[in-house]
């Protein structure tokens, strides 16, 4: 089983650490893949004839030290997430 967490902007503290230590508390030998791929789309994309800016908070990529802080708290929960997470990056982030 593959365990799949979609990293959201400006929600580490409140959305992915949560997720991430209640992986670890239940299924601590579970595969994580902690995405990094969210991206503004359709109302919250300021290029699309959709936008809304009631969604600008989410009108952006997530941060570099957004990543690499989910990145760091699941390791130090010792989550196994490196080999599905970096499995086609030529080397890691951290």
């Amino acid at each position: 089983m593959v365990i799949r967490h979609l990293i959201i902007l400006g929600h580490i503290e409140c959305c992915t650490k949560p997720v991430l230590e209640w992986i670890a508390e239940n299924t601590p030998d579970v595969l994580v893949n902690i995405m990094d791929q969210y991206r503004p789309e359709n109302y919250c994309d300021m290029y699309s004839a959709k936008y809304d800016p009631a969604y600008r908070d989410m009108a952006r990529f997530p941060t570099r030290d957004e990543i690499e802080e989910a990145y760091r708290y699941a390791d130090n929960l010792g989550l196994n997430f490196e080999t599905v997470t970096f499995e086609k990056r030529a080397s890691r982030m951290l």
